[in-house]
């Protein structure tokens, strides 16, 4: 059973891998990407993102494919759709996980809430 998921995880890293790429490509280089487009006439607010996609996707793919290559010549890997796409999930949560912990406030939250019944203030402390 062990081998089973192991064999299963090895075949989802090129997914992951291109969940990670495509992610990171909103976070570090679309708004770059987007200002650059919009110096053409023919691109406007609703196509500029589809070729934003278009690019990030073909870059993904290549990368994810030397990965997959190589990974395949190593080790025996399962091809199904299903994998991939929870993989490219996976790869997307992890950068999304990233982003969360890198930019989160170190203050704690902090809720000031009147009581209803003695209109006395607590104060809640959120971690």
């Amino acid at each position: 059973m062990a081998n089973l998921w192991s064999v299963i995880g090895i075949s989802m890293l090129a997914s992951v891998v291109f969940g990670i790429i495509d992610a990171l490509n909103f976070f570090l280089v679309e708004e770059q990407l987007t200002n650059f487009w919009k110096q053409f006439s023919f691109l406007d607010e609703t196509t500029i993102p589809i070729l934003n996609g278009g690019i990030s996707a073909a870059i993904s793919i290549v990368i994810a494919y030397y990965v997959e290559h190589y990974i395949s010549t190593h080790f025996n890997v399962l091809k199904y759709p299903a994998l991939e796409g929870i993989g490219i999930i996976i790869g997307t949560v992890i950068v999304l996980v990233g982003y969360k912990i890198l930019t989160r406030d170190p203050k704690p939250l902090v809720l000031h809430v009147r009581d209803q019944v003695t209109n006395n203030k607590q104060t809640l402390r959120m971690i």
